[in-house]
């Protein structure tokens, strides 16, 4: 009996290694270490340490513009994050585009002015209002903005508080503008700051051998269990 027990001991922590097992990847593609010449509206953005999470620079704007590259860096399927930060939450708006083209983006939109987080879609660098939820911001505060963007255009926003795990509030809307393309930010009424915008790859279960051999095990042990 204690032997059949050991046997299945083994065999279970074997198959926690198994299910908690995962390929975690994070992507950075873009942390303003390079400049912003390759944006459109590049002017109505400041490069600075005061606007950094990491590195040297951050982007700092509140002109009102739409600063925005249209290379295809993201598209449905990927999980996308950025680092924001408020000079001021009286007022204004953090915009953070995806699936950005010539002809606009659609964006999650942290909204201190109106006290919510929400989507929209932007059209034609305009704007279409979409799903939100009520929340407050905290002046000169990083936060981490994430999106989940699914298939059909289902999209989650998630928005994380300073250390980036842990989740204050999330709201889920649809956005049909488009379904890949570059990334954007506008900001006004107050400095917004934006820095390291990462594509995080989800957690997949990996069978490494290990588990498998513990798979085995198990299954070893049921039959002799069977046969006695």
């Amino acid at each position: 009996m204690a032997i059949r027990m050991n046997i299945h001991a083994v065999a279970l922590a074997l198959l926690a290694a198994f299910v908690f097992s995962s390929n975690v990847n994070a992507t950075v593609i873009e942390d303003f270490e390079g400049g912003i010449a390759g944006y459109a509206n590049n002017a109505s953005g400041t490069l600075s340490a005061a606007h950094a999470h990491d590195g040297s620079f951050g982007l700092g704007t509140d002109a009102g513009e739409w600063i925005y590259r249209t290379d295809s860096l993201v598209s449905a399927g990927d999980t996308l994050s950025v680092w924001i930060q408020f000079a001021d939450t009286s007022e204004g708006r953090a915009y953070f585009g995806f699936g950005t083209g010539a002809g606009g983006t659609q964006s999650f939109v942290l909204a201190p002015n109106t006290g919510d987080i929400r989507f929209q879609d932007n059209f034609g660098f305009g704007f279409s209002e979409l799903d939100s939820v009520a929340q407050a911001f905290l002046a000169d505060h990083w936060y981490r903005a994430e999106v989940v963007w699914g298939a059909a255009g289902a999209v989650t926003g998630n928005l994380y508080d300073s250390d980036g795990t842990t989740l204050l509030n999330s709201v889920s809307s649809t956005v049909s503008f488009s379904s890949s393309g570059g990334i954007a930010f506008r900001g006004f009424s107050g400095v917004k700051a934006f820095d390291t915008v990462e594509i995080v790859d989800g957690a997949v279960p990996v069978p490494a051998p290990l588990a498998l051999f513990g798979m085995g095990l198990l299954g070893l042990g049921f039959i002799r269990r069977k046969l006695s």
